[in-house]
């Protein structure tokens, strides 16, 4: 009989394993179905918007919010296709990482080379054996889009072009990103085997959102050139405008580059900080603190868009222009989650009368923290996808009386208190209450 109990209880826990797994993975792809459903919808009201509008669509595009890691509206995002000048976002990241790493400085000098000096879209009117500064490359190169100005930062970086790919492609692999680079500017190259013009950098359209986001978040500093809508090289006092033609007409637009081949079409990325208004729920705080929390929370959002293969330079900004008109601001869900529930017995706190009830505030708890901390992990939901850590808020309990049988009515045991960084922001009443026979 004892064998037979023990044999059911097996089977009753592999049966309770069994279902726990099941409703988790029910759970996964109901959020997974919900965020397919949102994102699925965003694309098929933009895809209306391209239809009446320009009658057509480009290849491949997207709308990404950086900073909680969604997207918004898709197209093609994971087709390989060639992305011209966009490529110079790559050429800049290696500049600002062998900044970072001391192994080159804005103020450095650099001879340019016969190689670079003969390259096609020479805007920054470079010539051969002209010493010129890293700080006035690197504007040339991210502004108007100098591609003489890419090649001779590739070449003092890495000495050949060619070499400067492979660091590159390196990256690439580095940031687990799909593409291939052949050169530092985006140019169409020549292939020598076929005898054509079709050896071009390519990436997907999330790539670029992915790329454009990592150097924005590791070196912000780029924003400063990016913004700027001109330029004067100081070496030969030559003025430069900026391509990106939304930098001034959209607001909150702060770069970041535009590209353009006969092969790849009309690309680019931008970059643009919206308003965000949060949606506060599950919160044991009290309404007046919701104030004092919302000014510890973001108030803008960064959102990269990205077009590939566009008809025209027309097509390129308005097409971008329309897919951050999508979201003229965020609406962001937040919510407090619990970490791990103490029990009182877990803590020292024993001896509690079955007919004692604890509250903090107006709500019923099960547990009760003593002399420990819990953090409530406050986290935000754009599109149900995934759910990120925002913020922590501490919570600590200090409590000054016992609880025992002789509890009468409602006795006020302790406090909660929920704090940051050394600022409270809410207290809590915890409270014992007898509860009548039958309750």
């Amino acid at each position: 009989m004892f064998i037979f109990n023990k044999n059911i209880r097996k089977r009753s826990i592999k049966i309770l394993i069994l279902l726990s797994i099941m409703v988790c993975l029910f759970h996964m792809m109901t959020v997974n179905a919900n965020y397919a459903i949102h994102i699925n919808q965003n694309n098929k009201e933009f895809q209306h918007l391209l239809d009446v509008k320009y009658e057509y669509s480009p290849p491949a595009y997207v709308l990404y919010d950086m900073d909680s890691d969604d997207f918004i509206i898709t197209h093609n995002e994971d087709k390989m296709m060639g992305i011209a000048s966009l490529s110079k976002i790559m050429t800049a990241l290696l500049l600002c990482e062998a900044i970072e790493n001391e192994t080159a400085s804005y103020d450095d000098m650099v001879t340019i080379s016969e190689f670079a000096s003969s390259k096609d879209g020479d805007v920054a009117k470079l010539h051969t054996g002209d010493i010129v500064s890293i700080y006035d490359l690197i504007h040339s190169c991210m502004i108007c889009s100098s591609n003489d100005a890419a090649t001779a930062i590739a070449e003092y970086l890495a000495d050949t072009e060619e070499e400067f790919a492979h660091k590159m492609n390196d990256k690439l692999q580095e940031l687990d990103l799909d593409g291939y680079f052949t050169n530092a500017s985006g140019l169409t190259n020549y292939d020598n085997d076929k005898n054509t013009l079709e050896v071009q950098n390519i990436m997907s359209a999330e790539g670029i959102a992915k790329l454009s986001t990592y150097i924005l978040t590791n070196y912000p500093n780029i924003i400063n050139i990016t913004s700027l809508p001109k330029y004067t090289i100081s070496y030969n006092n030559h003025n430069i405008i900026n391509t990106n033609k939304l930098l001034g007409h959209m607001e909150g637009v702060f770069g970041l580059k535009t590209g353009f081949t006969n092969f790849a079409g009309w690309c680019q990325s931008t970059a643009q900080s919206v308003d965000v208004n949060y949606r506060f729920s599950h919160f044991c705080l009290q309404d007046k603190n919701l104030e004092k929390l919302s000014s510890l929370l973001p108030k803008k959002h960064r959102l990269i868009s990205v077009v590939l293969g566009a008809k025209s330079s027309r097509d390129r900004k308005n097409i971008s222009k329309d897919l951050l008109n999508y979201v003229n601001q965020l609406n962001l869900n937040v919510f407090a989650i619990k970490g791990i529930q103490f029990y009182p017995k877990m803590l020292g706190i024993s001896n509690i009368p079955k007919n004692i009830k604890i509250y903090a505030g107006e709500h019923s708890i099960k547990w009760i923290p003593y002399d420990a901390e819990i953090n409530y992990h406050f986290i935000y939901d754009a599109d149900w996808k995934n759910r990120k850590e925002l913020f922590k808020l501490n919570v600590y309990a200090n409590y000054d009386n016992n609880l025992n049988e002789h509890t009468i009515d409602t006795v006020k045991i302790g406090t909660l208190y929920f704090y940051s960084n050394n600022t409270i922001y809410s207290s809590i009443p915890v409270v014992a209450e007898i509860m009548e026979e039958g309750e």
